[in-house]
């Protein structure tokens, strides 16, 4: 997620009870430096899973790098009421 606030937000109003946040820019690259730091954070805080978004699971390993549990956050894009509105715009700009 581009914004992490709105990530750590997600994760609290979902009840999880969150003992800190790494933050990491947007298409970041994780290195083993990072995956080091995250597996130490983790461990110095007695955490038993780590939470994620899909797009950041991806980027980490095609397998879990880490010795626990991942809990992985989906997003779901919603237009609302104005979905027809979009579909159309959609429909109209690509068909060009």
């Amino acid at each position: 997620i581009a914004r992490n606030a709105d990530f750590q937000d997600a994760v609290i109003t979902l009840g999880f009870d969150a003992k800190g946040f790494l933050e990491f820019p947007d298409h970041h690259r994780y290195t083993a430096t990072d995956l080091t730091t995250i597996r130490a954070k983790a461990e110095d805080a007695g955490v038993r899973r780590l939470i994620t978004t899909e797009k950041d699971l991806v980027r980490l390993s095609p397998c879990n790098p880490f010795a626990l549990e991942l809990i992985v956050l989906g997003v779901e894009i919603s237009f609302g009421d104005d979905r027809a509105r979009f579909l159309s715009f959609l429909k109209q700009h690509l068909s060009q």
